[in-house]
């Protein structure tokens, strides 16, 4: 009997929840569209050229969504920098021979299933009086035009210092860690990342614990693959090594309170120029729960406002959220330069509770419950606030990771030619 051929699948065109408001309210506010250059060249001919971003007061802001999840290429590329980054600079190589027991085989990591390599969030500040010029989003040096970057949220950023975690963590379960940390499951952490089991590898290892002296309990000694297949990154936006973080004298100083001004990002009357939110990575974690990292980004009239979200979910294991806000409010006048000195406030929220301690905090603990909806086709408003509602009733995590401040702002000094 011949077989019945089946039409191809074509690929979907790329989703997106991009919205950008009508050209004359742009005008009204001073703001601009900003489009890559290959929309830059087909503007003349293309009418609906896609923009990438909006400059408004001396700030760009850019968002560029990945039309499809890294190439075989670049996901490789990626894991070879990410098992770089987790071992340290003197066990980067290929040799597992373990000559003494303080050293450790060379440490194996993979990436998240899906990676959007090429997506990106940014926001630049023109720091010079007397020019203002909209940089285009595929500039090679965001330095360039006298602009600061002071966030850059990328999936490979994050990742990596995901991994360099790794290099404090050691590789096998002994329950130890360097700085002391730990989950709310009891692993040890460094800069909040662990290593987790699941359910099942949970009770497998209390069923073999008395085993201690078999060869067993030494198969995790110095294991390749042990490594937080959660992808808990610390990531907390741009990145402390970022040179431009710190160009022109300007650096991140920790605070005693949040500097965001709710009431201003409540404020319906002042309509939203420009919304955006991209995903970065996701992984089911082998079918035992989710992980995903998110970034959103909002511009009115009177601020921006970005939100990092990392979530994780471990099927009756934990629940873990992370959150960096970023926000500045605009120059009040309409020029397209900030005033002499811009404040950008940072705060960074994480959340987690073991799933035996739901309950105890007034949250479910079925399964079901804690899935995120998907981002395309976009979600009912009752599916996100039902699981927003969940998120705010999270137990905060008491103390953050040394270098990691709750709250931070960055003040930005304008340069004058005089």
């Amino acid at each position: 009997m011949a077989s019945i051929q089946m039409p191809a699948k074509k690929a979907p065109a790329r989703q997106t929840r991009r919205y950008v408001a009508p050209s004359t309210v742009l005008e009204r506010y001073g703001a601009t569209v900003l489009l890559s250059k290959d929309n830059n060249k087909r503007e003349a001919e293309d009418a609906a050229a896609e923009p990438t971003g909006i400059s408004i007061a001396g700030v760009n802001i850019v968002t560029r969504a990945a039309p499809s999840i890294g190439s075989e290429q670049q996901m490789d590329a990626l894991t070879q920098c990410l098992e770089d980054a987790s071992n340290p600079p003197n066990n980067n190589n290929t040799t597992t021979t373990i000559t003494t027991p303080k050293q450790q085989r060379r440490r194996r990591v993979c990436a998240p299933e899906i990676v959007f390599c090429d997506s990106i969030l940014s926001v630049q500040y023109n720091t010079k009086n007397n020019q203002h010029r909209p940089s285009s989003p595929d500039d090679e040096e965001p330095g360039t035009n006298n602009n600061k970057e002071v966030v850059k949220i990328t999936a490979e950023d994050a990742l990596l210092e995901w991994a360099e975690a790794h290099q404090d963590l050691q590789q096998q379960d002994d329950g130890n860690s360097n700085n002391g940390e730990g989950s709310s499951s009891g692993e040890a952490a460094y800069n909040g990342v662990s290593v987790l089991k699941t359910a099942d590898a949970q009770l497998w290892s209390q069923r073999h614990a008395a085993s201690s002296s078999s060869s067993f309990s030494n198969a995790n000694a110095g294991c390749d693959f042990y490594y937080d297949w959660t992808f808990s990154t610390p990531f907390i936006g741009g990145g402390n090594s970022n040179a431009s973080w710190t160009s022109g004298g300007d650096h991140w100083v920790e605070t005693n309170q949040s500097g965001i001004d709710m009431g201003l990002l409540q404020d319906s009357s002042q309509p939203i120029l420009y919304f955006d939110e991209l995903v970065l990575y996701e992984d089911d974690l082998h079918d035992n729960g989710d992980v995903s990292l998110t970034v959103k980004v909002r511009v009115m009239p009177t601020c921006w406002f970005v939100l990092q979200r990392l979530y994780v979910r471990v099927d009756h294991v934990l629940v873990r959220l992370r959150e960096v806000r970023f926000f500045a409010t605009f120059s009040p006048s309409s020029s397209q330069t900030p005033t002499t000195t811009t404040t950008v406030h940072r705060t960074v929220t994480w959340k987690e509770c073991a799933w035996d301690g739901l309950l105890q905090h007034d949250l479910p603990a079925q399964v079901s419950l804690w899935r995120a909806p998907p981002a395309y086709p976009p979600p009912s408003p009752q599916q996100l606030q039902t699981l927003e509602r969940f998120f705010q009733r999270l137990p905060t995590v008491s103390q953050l990771p040394k270098g990691i401040p709750v709250h931070s702002s960055l003040t930005l000094h304008n340069d004058d030619d005089g």
